[in-house]
């Protein structure tokens, strides 16, 4: 294997480990919003759960009081 082979490997895996990265915390956001919809739980809560920064959850309320 030569250094640019190499280092095409090393860019293809972190752009793998990036993609499931953001995977993830789309998940994250997709479970807040219906969390949101249930409305059982304080913004807090649903920070906490998601393992979301209330900023970001507040921002997912307004955008689902927005398609309202």
């Amino acid at each position: 294997m030569c250094i640019t082979e190499y280092d095409e490997e090393k860019v293809l895996a972190a752009q793998r480990k990036e993609g499931r990265k953001e995977g993830r915390k789309e998940g994250r956001k997709e479970g807040a919003i219906n969390l949101i919809k249930l409305g059982k739980l304080t913004l807090d809560e649903i920070a906490e759960t998601m393992k979301l920064s209330v900023s970001e959850v507040i921002e997912l309320e307004k955008q689902l009081k927005q398609l309202v």
